[in-house]
């Protein structure tokens, strides 16, 4: 398991031991979720859950992180999916629970993210896929480097 210390953030690699925490995060913040990452519904148990999970590691979901504050508290989400390695190119997507949207950790949590897929991934290039009404995500991406090439249709 990868485990990615920073000063504000702890970012852990997704598991059967931690997957639980996941899911009641996204049951919980389902509508914000929906809003800002995909709109398919989020399953109602957590068998479903497990189900999902492995449909999406299957069909390209490559590695997930679950961002940690400092103070242990889940905050949210990163995952790395349809790596290309002739290409060198993966994409990110991530959800942050309202409360933490304009903490450090944020702009922080993607900094390790995209440090991990550079030196563990070989990657050149990470494509952002967010929604054109995301404007926090959009400043976010903007702040660590990103250049906009154009944005999902909410």
């Amino acid at each position: 398991m990868y485990v990615c210390n920073g000063r504000f953030c702890i970012l852990k690699e997704l598991t059967t031991n931690n997957e639980v925490e996941l899911f009641r995060m996204m049951i919980q913040h389902s509508d914000e979720y929906r809003q800002t990452v995909s709109d398919a519904p989020i399953p109602s148990l957590m068998s479903m859950f497990q189900e999902k999970l492995q449909i999406w590691f299957r069909n390209g979901r490559n590695y997930q992180f679950l961002i940690y504050s400092k103070k242990h508290f889940l905050s949210g989400t990163i995952f790395l999916y349809g790596w290309n390695k002739q290409t060198r190119i993966v994409k990110c997507s991530c959800f942050f629970t309202p409360n933490k949207r304009k903490e450090l950790l944020t702009t922080e949590s993607l900094g390790l993210v995209i440090s991990f897929a550079f030196h563990f991934m070989n990657i050149e290039s990470i494509y952002f896929d967010v929604y054109e009404d995301n404007s926090e995500m959009q400043k976010l991406a903007h702040r660590i480097g990103g250049k906009k090439l154009g944005c999902r249709k909410s």
